[in-house]
């Protein structure tokens, strides 16, 4: 049902209601006043009565005509009331008396003319005192009988005054419950449409809320049948057609952005191979001069080409230490190029770890000697792995080498331990250690570390940065733990057999 129906069905719901209270009230009314006009009538004629009473006293008194007149109009005035017994039937019971009072006024009346009569005559005495004794007689019962009507005539009336106040008060409750029951009827049905409607609206206001935060797949339910329905319907299709909209835009927008990042793919695959170009380029240009210089400060150092004074080996010393420090730095950049280009080829065979441990430990003997710090080896006398050996020592060497260099005194322990189907290495120095603050960048690109806003050693930042990447390849882990002032330990773990890594 329509909103506007409902609305239109309780007015005139409300109007028919009132309707039958207005005519509950004039039926009640008009009852009311029947009952009034009754009892005024009662009163009234209780009231002639004893105007009635009085009447007789008086004529029996002075036995004049015009009191006799008076009181036969007095009568007749309230026979007139009774003439309608079917309107006034408690008056029934007062009938009778009323109607012996009468014959007995008229005896009175008539007696008293006889009595004259008798007067006139000279009867004798014995029969005027027995007229005089019959006419007291009849004046007493007079009395009593008028006596009798006037408490008769008052009680009727206080019965009719009850009566009224009865029908009154019945009247009132009768009224005020009709009236409550009314009100209690329409507040039920005025809340039972506006819980409707509110209801609507309350689902209207929370789906038009959804739709609007964004959620256009929301489907407005109404369960009413009325305006709020076609409402929410409208709501739904413009949800749609919304949907349709943004996913039509959506479609556009990723075609462009599909045919834009097909275009940069483009570029960046021209710039790979640009940057390839570059590598290889680099790679040859830079080391074919490098390891000549290497080659030929090497010759003269072992004194192949002659004698050489001890200023000259130490100067040459220095050109062939340079030249292998930019052999290294060079091969850095050249790794970092390759990892971040997703071109490192990984060589895997079978070796012996123990071995290239040893390696790496001979390796730095010199620089340990000159620096007077304890190198120690910790591992299994044989222990065969599949990965790749030459990035497995680059890692290795890294970090032996920043332990070499951040550490003045003390001793630098390398251990390797197998459990399960891993194996875990590990360096530990006595160096100068690491700062919390810094222990997050350490992996990261071209991290150094920094004391007193200087750097504590000369170098890229790129060491720790390869071995992570190196070790991730390798599908291990790598992780550092360090004490400022006290030293540092870096462990990395791999499989013992190498199982390609799937990105």
């Amino acid at each position: 049902m329509k909103i506007k129906t409902k609305l239109y069905a309780s007015a005139i719901l409300y109007i028919g209601l009132i309707s039958l209270l207005a005519v509950l009230l004039l039926f009640f009314s008009f009852r009311e006043k029947e009952e009034l006009v009754k009892s005024e009538l009662i009163n009234e004629f209780a009231k002639g009565i004893a105007e009635l009473s009085i009447l007789t006293d008086e004529y029996i008194a002075y036995k004049e005509t015009r009191m006799e007149q008076q009181w036969q109009w007095k009568y007749i005035a309230l026979s007139e009331i009774l003439e309608k017994p079917e309107e006034l039937i408690e008056l029934n019971i007062v009938r009778s008396a009323f109607e012996s009072l009468n014959d007995s006024f008229s005896f009175l009346t008539t007696n008293y003319r006889e009595m004259q009569e008798l007067l006139r005559k000279n009867v004798p005495k014995e029969e005027l005192e027995r007229t005089i004794l019959l006419e007291e007689r009849v004046a007493a019962r007079m009395r009593m009988e008028t006596q009798k009507l006037i408490t008769l005539s008052f009680d009727v009336a206080e019965n009719s005054r009850q009566r009224v106040n009865a029908i009154q008060q019945r009247e009132n409750l009768i009224l005020l419950f009709l009236s409550i029951s009314m009100i209690l009827f329409v507040a039920v049905i005025t809340v039972r449409i506006a819980g409707g409607i509110t209801k609507c609206i309350d689902e209207l206001i929370m789906g038009a809320e959804r739709i609007g935060r964004g959620q256009l797949d929301y489907h407005i339910q109404v369960t009413a049948k009325d305006e709020t329905a076609v409402l929410a319907n409208t709501f739904n299709e413009m949800a749609k057609k919304i949907a349709g909209m943004i996913e039509t835009e959506r479609e556009v927008k990723v075609e462009e952005r599909t045919k834009k990042l097909q275009e940069a793919n483009i570029k960046l695959q021209e710039l790979d191979r640009l940057k390839s170009m570059f590598i290889a380029s680099m790679s040859h240009e830079l080391r074919t001069p490098l390891n000549s210089i290497i080659g030929f400060t090497g010759i003269i150092l072992q004194g192949m080409s002659g004698k050489i004074t001890e200023d000259q080996r130490k100067e040459l010393t220095m050109v062939k230490n340079s030249a292998n420090h930019l052999l290294v730095l060079i091969n850095d950049v050249i790794d970092v190029s390759k990892i971040e280009a997703g071109k490192v080829e990984l060589v895997i065979e079978e070796f012996n770890l123990a071995d290239l441990m040893q390696e790496v430990k001979d390796s730095f003997k010199i620089a340990t000697d000159e620096k007077d710090l304890k190198l120690s080896l910790e591992m299994p006398e044989r222990l065969i792995i599949k990965s790749d050996e030459r990035r497995t020592k680059q890692v290795i060497m890294n970090l032996v080498s920043n332990a070499v260099k951040f550490t003045d005194r003390g001793e630098i322990e390398m251990k390797v331990k197998k459990k399960d189907e891993r194996v875990k290495v590990s360096v530990a120095d006595t160096g100068i250690g690491i700062k919390k603050e810094n222990m997050e960048k350490l992996f990261k690109q071209f991290s150094r570390i920094y004391v007193e806003g200087k750097p504590v050693t000369e170098g890229t930042g790129l060491g720790l940065y390869l071995s992570k990447k190196i070790v991730d390849l390798l599908g291990g882990q790598i992780k550092a733990g360090s004490e400022f002032g006290k030293g540092s330990m870096f462990t990395f773990t791999f499989p013992l057999k190498y199982t390609e890594v799937k990105t």
